[in-house]
């Protein structure tokens, strides 16, 4: 990752971006892998090893325990075929910075978004229906900020669970949340439902007082959580 997304000088620049990129495919239920492309063969650092198991095991585990229903209740909609129909004209780049601009918005609101293609959205009327904040992007979409996004999903009736924005990027699904800190701050998070939160590094149980927990982060932290009800096994 030199040039096109990140580069990880040490093992602890590397535990950095993984924990970041890697919690946001927990939440988000992608695959991934891992492939050393560096030239000079099989790359095995052992504290790098030791970050990639730890990692696959964590999600695993997520993957294996959630067996809650919930999802974050905005979803981008992105219409490819608007941005295709620029393919080969002016707009075309202006489109695609639009949209990444977009997305960076998005993580500096605080809330957690689903992402579709409309193509595929459009078609499944049981999906549309579990939003209540529907983003759709095209090559028109006006540009809209941190703060613009929280209050479109707040008036939607939509989930909005930091106090403020611009802090912290949050993906959550299921039973898993991970929180990536954007700049020192404090922030309180609001839990989607009546549970208890266990943090996913020290093992230790939040402090939960009416439905919310207190977040103190660090710029460039990535914070792993897992929600338990009496229903649930931890992780």
């Amino acid at each position: 990752f030199d040039n096109m997304v990140s580069r990880a000088k040490n093992p602890d620049d590397f535990r950095v971006i993984n924990r970041k990129l890697a919690g946001a495919m927990i939440a988000r239920r992608m695959g991934w892998w891992y492939f050393e492309v560096s030239g000079s063969g099989w790359y095995t650092p052992p504290e790098v090893n030791a970050e990639v198991k730890s990692t696959v095991a964590m999600a695993r585990d997520a993957y294996l325990s959630s067996k809650r229903a919930w999802h974050p209740l905005a979803a981008l909609v992105v219409d490819s075929d608007s941005l295709l129909s620029l393919q080969h004209s002016d707009e075309c780049g202006q489109a695609k910075y639009l949209l990444d601009d977009l997305v960076r918005e998005i993580a500096r609101s605080g809330v957690p978004f689903d992402s579709y293609l409309a193509r595929d959205f459009d078609c499944h009327p049981e999906i549309m229906s579990s939003y209540k904040a529907v983003l759709r992007y095209t090559s028109q979409t006006p540009k809209m900020d941190a703060d613009a996004i929280r209050r479109f999903v707040s008036d939607k009736g939509g989930y909005v669970p930091v106090s403020v924005g611009g802090v912290v990027s949050v993906d959550m699904n299921g039973n898993f949340l991970s929180v990536h800190a954007l700049k020192d701050g404090k922030v309180d998070f609001t839990l989607p439902f009546d549970c208890r939160v266990l943090n996913l590094k020290s093992r230790a149980f939040e402090p939960v007082v009416d439905g919310k927990f207190p977040l103190d982060v660090k710029k460039g932290e990535t914070c792993w959580f897992s929600f338990v009800s009496d229903d649930q096994r931890t992780l």
